[in-house]
């Protein structure tokens, strides 16, 4: 069975103890909820990546918007989420009954400041190339 790489991403840093430390909320894809306010919070989506469906190996960009009430709490939850991410080595992700290896993580952009248009809530978007295998047990 194949692995979700979002599912994965998404246990990975909501079971992450320096995100939990920091109240840092996270959602994946779709998004934010309808009820959201601004706060730490890290939503994610996949910019996709290599596709073979017959290997277990996924090699895909992601998304990273890291919100706050404000610009410097936004830069603040960036800050965390860098030191989470970077250049993260091998790490197990359990995932229902699967095991996802991390093999690298790595930005692959600089962050950048914005402001939502329509609810103008504070964000850093930032992108990352995550590797991952299947793990079979």
């Amino acid at each position: 069975m194949a692995i979700d790489p979002l599912k994965a991403v998404y246990v990975f840093l909501s079971t992450n103890s320096a995100l939990q430390a920091n109240n840092i909320a996270v959602y994946g894809p779709p998004g934010l909820p309808v009820d959201w306010s601004p706060s730490k919070t890290i939503t994610f989506f996949g910019g996709g990546g290599i596709a073979n469906r017959d290997l277990p190996i996924y090699s895909d960009s992601y998304r990273f918007y890291c919100y706050g009430s404000t610009s410097l709490e936004a830069r603040f939850v960036h800050t965390v989420l860098y030191g989470v991410l970077h250049r993260t080595g091998v790490t197990d992700v359990v995932v229902g009954s699967n095991i996802v290896r991390i093999t690298y993580i790595s930005e692959i952009s600089r962050p950048t400041d914005g402001v939502e248009q329509v609810t103008e809530y504070p964000y850093v978007l930032v992108l990352y190339q995550i590797k991952m295998v299947e793990v079979f047990v």
